[in-house]
């Protein structure tokens, strides 16, 4: 069927005559190619429209519903709600069940196991306590890696099957050129089959990298001490290699699977075979006739740039500094773009004595974020603040996120030297400077300057008298100023300290209930129970605080 002329006449003009858009005559290819440029609102309206008309073939009904169903996962996974992302994940499995022996059922499979992995790894990391295994998350990517298994057994199955087919007419066709006949209907045939094999080739190893995928995300949801991230970081590697060696002379992609490889060994500190694998692919990459073609010159590109940063980068964390350094300068004559290489080029240069330099190149790395960010605020976070004084500015979010980095490795004094004398001035967003604000006043706790911390929560609630994590930033401080007050001399300072805090709360804050559960604490400590009982009574069933206040009345009873 045809096509509303308008929706074609409008993507004309949206991307004009240099638009590498090509109308496909079928709606699934059309479909995709929306999706494929983020008109997925188009793409939904679109698809819901055909439906709605009951104009198509059977064929093609399924086509349009399984290209909805991928429009509506692209939207759940762009919102980032995990209600979303599970009710789409529900409704291509229900699209897969209805399809039990059509192939297209298949291609759906592969989908669902990639957002059911996303949504397991989006649970895992609003699960909380980074040193406790997230189970749930552990089985739901379990369940994906076993589907997607089958998927890639399936496409094996049919590529074997499509590949002996395409034998057989090769012979045929030999057997016509000897005997001297006309053999282009066998021609046309043959290209119908190569076409075939190469689709059958690159879903089979769609489904083979992401299998070797799931596997190295599930090592992720084990922490770090825990001796199952090892082990399944090696499980990992050895999948990535298995991926390498299959399909390297076929595809320029798997030399994409040979760097991750290489990434899961240096998460393994194995350095020697990181560094013989990742040598060996660029010797390959340099002399394989997939990177002769003019069409793949920028894939070329692309993993040639990857592969050397992770080879400067293998000689930077074993400490071969001179090695990295030689490598990575280098590696810019040829890919001056490469961030991952300027990257290890600065990391080299601040141990060669040339500090400065490599600090700016660090930090500009930070500051364009993507891929890199994580390994240079790592990178940061070594260094000293009259260190990096010596580069260019440091914005905001990446100081933040540098103290972010001391305080997860314990590293509290070199925290509160990074954000103390900073942190009024600081102009974040709200969320990092809650962080920035909650980090220095746990690093000022954990070295033993509780009054501090008290100062640096007021001043942040200060900041933000009127928002939730501002009211909570006070009631830390509140809190904090408690114990003070009940195990600090001279006692009467922290008390009129703490009779402070509680009256500029209640001030901003007059109608919390939390407010009479402090105060009641305050009469306690100081042994006057009758006025605490007062407070504690004066807090109501329906509040979050009575059943503490329950508790504390039996105690001041």
């Amino acid at each position: 069927m045809r096509r509303p002329r308008l929706i074609i006449l409008a993507l004309a003009v949206l991307f004009g005559p240099g638009s590498a858009i090509v109308y496909a005559e079928r709606e699934e290819e059309f479909l995709q190619g929306l999706r494929a440029r983020g008109l997925l609102e188009l793409a939904g309206i679109h698809a819901e429209s055909l439906l709605a008309k009951g104009a198509l073939s059977p064929t093609e009904v399924v086509d349009v519903q399984l290209q909805l169903h991928l429009t509506r996962r692209d939207q759940a996974l762009a919102s980032g709600d995990p209600a979303r992302m599970q009710k789409s994940l529900e409704q291509l499995v229900g699209f897969i069940r209805s399809h039990p022996d059509d192939p297209r059922a298949e291609s759906a499979r592969l989908e669902s196991v990639s957002l059911r992995a996303m949504l397991a790894r989006l649970r895992a990391q609003r699960s909380g306590t980074p040193d406790v295994v997230p189970w749930q998350s552990v089985r739901d990517l379990k369940t994906a890696l076993s589907d997607i298994l089958t998927v890639s057994t399936r496409f094996a199955r049919d590529y074997e099957t499509q590949r002996r087919e395409y034998a057989k007419l090769v012979r045929a066709i030999h057997r016509q050129q000897v005997l001297g006949k006309k053999y282009g209907a066998l021609i046309g045939r043959r290209r119908v089959l190569e076409r075939k094999l190469r689709r059958y080739r690159e879903k089979a190893a769609q489904a083979d990298f992401l299998a070797a995928d799931l596997q190295r995300q599930m090592a992720y949801l084990f922490p770090a001490s825990h001796p199952t991230r090892r082990e399944q970081l090696r499980e990992a590697a050895e999948a990535f290699a298995a991926y390498y060696d299959k399909y390297k002379n076929f595809l320029l992609v798997a030399y994409l699977g040979r760097a991750i490889e290489v990434e899961c060994l240096l998460l393994l500190s194995d350095y020697g075979e990181a560094r013989e694998r990742t040598e060996a692919a660029l010797l390959e990459l340099k002399n394989s006739p997939l990177a002769r073609h003019e069409k793949a010159r920028q894939t070329v590109r692309d993993a040639g740039g990857q592969l050397t940063y992770l080879r400067a980068r293998i000689e930077n964390e074993d400490k071969h500094y001179d090695r990295a350094h030689r490598i990575a300068q280098e590696g810019l004559q040829a890919f001056a773009e490469h961030e991952g290489i300027q990257l290890e080029y600065g990391i080299a240069q601040i141990h060669k004595d040339k500090k400065t330099q490599g600090i700016v190149r660090i930090v500009q790395a930070a500051r364009h974020g993507g891929t890199y960010v994580s390994r240079a605020l790592d990178a940061l976070a070594t260094l000293n603040e009259s260190d990096l004084g010596k580069a260019e500015k440091i914005t905001d979010p990446i100081r933040i996120q540098i103290a972010q980095r001391l305080y997860q490795s314990e590293r509290y004094a070199q925290v509160v030297q990074f954000l103390e004398s900073r942190i009024t001035r600081l102009s974040s967003e709200d969320s990092l400077l809650l962080s920035a604000y909650s980090i220095l006043a746990d690093a000022l706790l954990r070295t033993d300057r509780r009054d501090q911390a008290v100062a640096v929560l007021e001043r942040f609630a200060d900041r933000f008298p009127k928002q939730p994590h501002g009211q909570s930033a006070l009631q830390r401080a509140i809190a904090i100023q408690m114990s003070l007050a009940e195990s600090t001399p001279p006692q009467d300072t922290a008390w009129e300290n703490l009779r402070r805090l509680l009256g500029a709360y209640a001030k901003l804050y007059p109608t919390d209930p939390w407010i009479h559960l402090a105060r009641g604490d305050l009469q306690y400590g100081q042994r006057q129970y009758r006025a605490a009982i007062e407070h504690y009574q004066a807090i109501g069933k329906k509040t979050g605080q009575y059943g503490d206040a329950r508790i504390k009345l039996g105690d001041a009873g």
